[in-house]
């Protein structure tokens, strides 16, 4: 998967580092794999309904992938996905609430 990437990874877990020291939280443990495995299973879920295939359940929801604290926090952020919400705003609040 790209988003494995040892430079998208890096990346991704860099930004969540920095934005957990800007609030001065510690970093929830896991953070970027439960954000990948999240967004991929929203943005499957979203092609196949348009395929017609209506009820995918994601590996992560279908597996228990996600803590409870998460699955809450990164759902919260989908339910923005129509808004204009910064990438900024969108990852300080998924810091804050995924603990």
């Amino acid at each position: 998967m790209a988003t494995h990437a040892a430079s998208v990874e890096a990346r991704i877990i860099a930004m969540i580092n920095d934005e957990s020291a800007r609030q001065k939280l510690e970093p929830a443990p896991n953070l970027y794999h439960a954000m990948i495995m999240f967004i991929s299973g929203i943005i499957a879920r979203r092609v196949l309904a348009n395929a017609g295939v209506p009820d995918y359940v994601p590996y992560a929801s279908r597996h228990n992938q996600l803590t409870h604290v998460e699955r809450s926090a990164f759902e919260r952020r989908a339910a923005l996905l129509g808004r204009k919400v910064s990438f900024d705003q969108a990852l300080y609040d998924l810091v804050r609430d995924a603990r």
